[in-house]
């Protein structure tokens, strides 16, 4: 039996996540086979919420799970995936398309190469798009047709979003910002988690999709984001880029019609300002705000 404790890293993501980002190779109807026949459990029982700090995973190691996790982690961050979507936890300083003059992979490119162990038919299109320097959810749909029926939704605006920023400044319990970006009304709303030292951290919900629409609003209302060279507090050392988190969306599956959930766990970069701010089960936070 392997068992994996789960951290910081880990929290909010569901096990069939965690599996899947463990044996990217491994056929959707094993993965969830694995967790029907309890080989694959947590703290012991079938999982009947998102996975939370300090629980245990516990995986048979079956000759098969033992060949497709010896093939290594996967390469990007999966938090869910089905014939439909692809749902990845973008990673800082990944532009989601093609740049000019960008060297390097993008996201999309990076993506393509797990289409076939992930069951995947057709070119991935990206459904929304986030900055290179801001991380967390981005919806890669395989095929135009997917493509187009994801896109409408955020087009008709039926998809709730919800955003982690770390900002410099004193900030409200809460407001809301009204500001037209580039001509067009754009709207945010935001909640402080927690504030130290002249630094907070946001729950911030945008209620429109402008472009940079969360990093000038709160640069506007003089809580520039942390790390964000273009509109905030750049100046900080050791930051790869704005502390800004897509954490979480909600929305209709125009496959099935069920809703869904998803959140997307921060990254390694953002530890130290959870400790400083003693902020824990931010998981349970955000999804209890969708």
């Amino acid at each position: 039996m392997l068992t994996v404790t789960i951290d910081a890293l880990d929290e909010g993501r569901t096990l069939a996540s965690w599996l899947r980002n463990r044996m990217p190779n491994a056929p959707r109807a094993f993965l969830g086979k694995l967790v029907r026949s309890g080989a694959a459990n947590v703290n012991g029982a079938p999982p009947d919420r998102p996975l939370q700090g300090g629980d245990v995973v516990n995986l048979r190691a079956s000759a098969r799970v033992i060949e497709q996790t010896a093939q290594g982690p996967c390469i990007l961050d999966v938090v869910y995936d089905d014939p439909d979507i692809l749902i990845l936890n973008k990673p800082v300083g990944f532009p989601t398309h093609p740049v000019a003059r960008q060297t390097g992979a993008d996201v999309l490119q990076i993506a393509q190469g797990l289409a076939t162990g992930l069951e995947h038919d057709g070119t991935y299109h990206a459904v929304n798009r986030l900055d290179r320097w801001t991380s967390g959810i981005l919806l890669l749909a395989p095929g135009a047709r997917r493509a187009a029926a994801w896109a409408r939704l955020f087009q008709e605006r039926r998809v709730d979003k919800r955003y982690l920023a770390c900002v410099a400044g004193h900030t409200p319990a809460e407001g809301t910002v009204e500001m037209p970006v580039d001509g067009q009304d754009a709207i945010t709303q935001f909640r402080t988690l927690a504030c130290h030292g002249g630094i907070a951290m946001l729950l911030v919900h945008p209620h429109t999709g402008r472009k940079h629409q969360v990093r000038r609003h709160l640069a506007g209302v003089g809580c520039p984001l942390l790390g964000d060279t273009r509109y905030g507090d750049g100046g900080r050392d050791g930051l790869p880029g704005a502390l800004l988190h897509a954490a979480a969306i909600a929305l209709p599956h125009p496959g099935t019609g069920g809703e869904l959930r998803v959140f997307a766990p921060l990254p390694a970069t953002w530890q130290p300002f959870l400790r400083k701010l003693s902020i824990k089960g931010v998981a349970g936070t955000v999804m209890g705000a969708l």
